[in-house]
């Protein structure tokens, strides 16, 4: 880097060294050794600073040139760092992974972006050409169709579960004491089970909420118009925070205590009729939670479990609820699709103003 001691001389080696950079890479595309040093801070000065290497090959129309040195440096021990960085802020990384015409880069960004898109502080029309945006809009649109299907598995699974079985008209059907005390208690569980799925969904909504404005202050969102925060459901997290809180800890969050002890307080059920309320709600825990499996799925190559722990990060672990790794990536991708998109972005004018003042995604 610079060793001058004047800010003029510095950003005069910065430049030098970008230039001698982009020059080296024009001769020999695949020299993995355009970035000198593996330091993840330095290479994101080159990528996204206004004296690095990447902002030289761009004013120099030939960007492209850096594709094999980037990937290159992106891998091993900076593989899960710039994972992060993508989850973050996947618009800028985006955009990097589309002027690179890099298909790992483009791939890991729309993911994120798809997943976070509803925490977006402004993502302007012409931000991105209409491929991408039609590709991640298409992806949100799955995700809320996805999750519906999820939804509606869990409550056929319950119903299936607790309630007794519909019999035709005419056809009778006799239960002794046992049997009609069996179905008192099912009912009973499933009365519990459906008040405490409905009320947590509207409190883990109510979070994500809070958390995001509290991010973005009085700010609206102006992806898409109106239609995106109607098809995301009012929640910026597109609600997996919700799925992500039972599957991580089923114990604590998969039994509604609260409503059980409620019911005991208000109707004085006797210790035993608890214990096997409790019983027929552990019975369903392993069921629904096997439903949750796929959508809570991780495409990317980001380590969500390692990353949202990591406790240098100014947010405070997995369970926070504005934490950027918490978002769906369980759409698979393929590479053939990504390579579609980027040569139908072939041509795409970038306007640098947009970067310049774009805010990007709320960390």
């Amino acid at each position: 880097m610079a060793k001058e001691t004047s800010d003029g001389n510095k950003t005069e080696s910065y430049l030098q060294n970008s230039y001698r950079a982009v020059f080296r890479a024009m001769y020999d595309q695949t020299d993995s050794n355009i970035f000198e040093y593996s330091c993840f801070d330095y290479l994101k000065f080159h990528l996204f600073g206004d004296q690095g290497i990447f902002a030289v090959a761009l004013q120099l129309g030939c960007p492209r040139i850096l594709k094999y040195a980037v990937e290159e440096a992106l891998k091993g021990e900076n593989e899960q760092k710039w994972a992060r960085e993508a989850a973050k802020d996947p618009v800028n990384w985006l955009r990097l992974g589309l002027q690179l015409y890099s298909i790992s880069i483009t791939k890991e960004a729309i993911l994120h972006l798809a997943g976070r898109i509803a925490q977006l502080h402004a993502l302007p029309p012409n931000a991105f050409p209409e491929p991408v945006l039609r590709t991640v809009f298409s992806i949100c649109d799955y995700l809320q169709s996805y999750r519906a299907e999820v939804e509606a598995d869990v409550q056929n699974y319950v119903r299936k579960t607790l309630l007794p079985p519909r019999v035709n008209s005419g056809f009778v059907v006799k239960y002794n004491k046992n049997d009609l005390a069996d179905i008192g208690f099912d009912l009973i569980a499933f009365s519990v089970f459906e008040e405490w799925w409905r009320l947590t969904k509207v409190r883990m909504a109510r979070l994500a909420r809070v958390a995001w404005h509290a991010a973005i202050g009085d700010e609206k969102v102006v992806v898409d118009g109106a239609i995106l925060r109607m098809m995301m459901n009012d929640e910026p997290d597109g609600g997996f925070q919700f799925y992500h809180r039972l599957k991580s800890n089923p114990e604590e969050n998969l039994l509604p205590r609260d409503q059980v002890e409620r019911l005991t307080r208000r109707y004085h059920v006797t210790p035993k009729a608890v214990g096997i309320i409790y019983h027929k709600l552990e019975n369903l825990k392993a069921g629904v939670l096997d439903l949750f499996g796929a959508i809570l799925k991780n495409s990317s190559i980001l380590n969500k479990v390692e990353a949202a722990m990591d406790k240098s990060d100014p947010l405070e672990g997995k369970d926070s609820v504005v934490s950027p790794y918490l978002h769906f990536t369980c759409i698979d991708l393929a590479d053939e699709r990504v390579r579609v998109i980027l040569e139908q972005c072939e041509g795409f004018s970038w306007d640098e103003s947009i970067l310049e003042n774009e805010e990007g995604v709320h960390s």
